[in-house]
């Protein structure tokens, strides 16, 4: 999408449209996860239930709130690096293109992140209750 929107000319690894992917995906996904957080956050809020319902639906908002975290860590890197901001700590590969330790914790808080936000939103919709009722019924 992102290739269409800026042209898929030889200009599409250039530094200024590297900046502005990553700032627009920097921005999308804090839209999305801010977008789905605030839904949970307000669900939770919103209903009267019982306690034990309750408190695994703030579990679910917590688990989705800190992997959404770890996913926005790695184009939050990005966007410090296309600043100048801790060009020294940050960058994804050694000197010899090998992947740093940086690189290496970006790579694994995504995957993780992403098992969070997924198990988040598996547990706020309960849906290893509605699946074993679906195939148990």
């Amino acid at each position: 999408m992102v290739v269409a929107l800026f042209g898929a000319g030889g200009n599409v690894a250039s530094e200024g449209s590297k900046e502005i992917t990553h700032h627009f995906t920097l921005g999308a996904d804090l839209v999305l996860f801010g977008g789905i957080l605030w839904y949970m956050g307000d669900q939770v809020t919103g209903k009267a239930t019982n306690n034990q319902n309750q408190k695994q639906r703030i579990l679910s908002v917590i688990i989705t709130a800190v992997g959404s975290l770890l996913v926005c860590m790695d184009p939050m890197r990005h966007v410090l690096l296309d600043h100048n901001i801790w060009v020294g700590f940050l960058p994804m590969y050694d000197d010899d293109g090998s992947l740093s330790c940086m690189g290496r914790f970006c790579q694994i808080s995504t995957i993780f992140g992403l098992i969070c936000v997924m198990v988040g939103m598996a547990m706020f919709l309960k849906l290893p209750e509605k699946i074993s009722e679906r195939m148990c019924a």
